[in-house]
């Protein structure tokens, strides 16, 4: 099973910052541009999200809210993949 941690989740919430600053710095980079890096990033917010809510309870080994990890996870690969998708034709020439 997959589980979230705090130092992926850093390095995930860094590079989408960075990819996030880049993309509203980038002229000509148009909407296209700033969606990808919002996506990306509220993507790694989602992911860290759900690492905080799988951590588990010391005292009773139970995860905090199953339901929720399950959700930002799949919240966050939502994101991940309109990402790529917009990735995708941002190197395609118009018509």
């Amino acid at each position: 099973m997959w589980t979230p941690d705090a130092v992926g989740c850093a390095c995930f919430l860094v590079a989408s910052a960075v990819a996030f600053a880049e993309a509203r710095e980038r002229r000509g980079g148009g909407r296209r541009g700033s969606g990808l890096g919002v996506l990306d990033l509220t993507g790694s917010i989602a992911f860290a999200g759900a690492a905080v809510a799988s951590l588990a309870v010391s005292s009773s080994g139970a995860e905090l809210d199953l339901g929720a990890a399950n959700a930002l996870t799949s919240l966050g690969a939502a994101c991940f993949l309109g990402a790529a998708v917009l990735l995708m034709g941002e190197g395609r020439a118009p018509g």
